[in-house]
């Protein structure tokens, strides 16, 4: 585990097309799990090897403690604890909050049937997004921290994937619609989740059987959607696609398979990054069978569809994800660990 981790937190702090940029801090929470027991430390910024302050999370009875927990809000405020029950049938999904240590439920189930998956949190951290599962559905559940509420966007029989903020009322999804079994074909959709109406919508030109769209990334400005056409699954092809919300229409920016002189790639992967409202950074990184790994480096301009190659990397990450300081503080034997973030004043 501990391997893995020092693998995940390498690629969060040395990958050029991050972006991390932490307020003015108070500290930085991490979480762990020892024996059933969950643990919140809170460290001092002018020296992560000083714990300003310990958090046992609270428990409940028949209830473990959370196995799953997301980054702390853009805010600094809320950060969201997965709890499963001892029977292993039920999920509890809670969101507890820095400052006063209030814990909530943050569904309108209370107690869940739920698988939660993905979250992603509003830009001002006012609400947060879950995928979440409840016997074949599959939808986008949305949670809004001032009104206390939950709204399902998405309760339909389709199933939902990779989803976004646009703006801080509005959020994009990607929906796979299969009549029984895959293929299937899929579309983008964004919703208004003050309304919960759906504003805009396009089909996608893709037929999917286990991989879906992914790393659905707005523009500044909202207009333009940049991601990967196929992530996971058995199929190789993939490219990065925009969607221009304005027009209504699709652009594929890359185009691996036709650039490549002995055949597609066996493998490949996709970082981007926007610079400004219509400037995207692309790091394409592929590989042939019995060939080295290749990476190549391109900003595409949306305005003249444009996609230039250029030598090296856009340099964009600001600071480390996670101090180095905090991996000397966690002992190989913990059950789990979760960095969570910065805490704002």
């Amino acid at each position: 585990m501990f391997a893995y981790l020092l693998f995940a937190l390498a690629i969060l702090v040395n990958n050029p097309l991050v972006q991390i940029q932490p307020e003015v801090s108070i500290g930085y929470a991490y979480y762990t799990r020892q024996d059933n027991v969950g643990y919140i430390y809170i460290l001092d910024p002018s020296d992560p090897t000083v714990p300003i302050e310990t958090i046992v999370y609270p428990t409940i009875q028949g209830w473990l403690a959370p196995s799953r927990v997301s980054e702390i809000s853009p805010n600094g405020d809320w950060a969201v604890f997965y709890l499963t029950s001892e029977s292993g049938r039920e999920l509890l999904v809670q969101a507890f909050n820095f400052q006063t240590q209030e814990i909530r439920n943050i569904t309108t189930l209370g107690v869940l049937t739920y698988e939660a998956r993905n979250f992603s949190w509003s830009p001002d951290g006012s609400k947060i997004a879950l995928l979440v599962t409840e016997r074949d559905s599959l939808d986008v559940l949305v949670y809004s921290f001032e009104d206390d509420t939950a709204i399902n966007l998405t309760q339909d029989e389709s199933l939902q994937g990779d989803f976004a903020w646009i703006s801080l009322d509005q959020l994009i999804a990607f929906t796979l619609n299969c009549v029984s079994e895959p293929p299937c074909a899929g579309n983008l959709r964004v919703f208004d989740t003050e309304s919960s109406n759906m504003v805009s919508e396009i089909d996608l030109p893709f037929v999917y059987g286990t991989s879906t769209p992914c790393k659905l990334t707005p523009s500044p400005n909202g207009r333009w959607i940049a991601f990967i056409s196929r992530c996971g699954g058995s199929e190789i092809i993939k490219d990065v696609f925009i969607w221009d919300i304005e027009a209504n229409s699709l652009t594929q920016t890359t185009d691996l398979f036709s650039s490549m002189s002995n055949g597609a790639p066996f493998w490949s992967d996709y970082e981007f990054v926007w610079q400004d409202a219509q400037t995207l950074a692309i790091d394409a990184i592929y590989q042939n069978i019995q060939a080295p790994e290749v990476k190549q480096y391109f900003i595409y301009d949306v305005e003249t569809a444009t996609l230039t190659e250029i030598a090296a990397p856009v340099e964009t990450v600001t600071a480390d994800a996670v101090p180095s300081e905090i991996l000397d503080l966690v002992a190989d034997e913990v059950e789990a660990f979760y960095p969570l973030g910065w805490l704002s004043e």
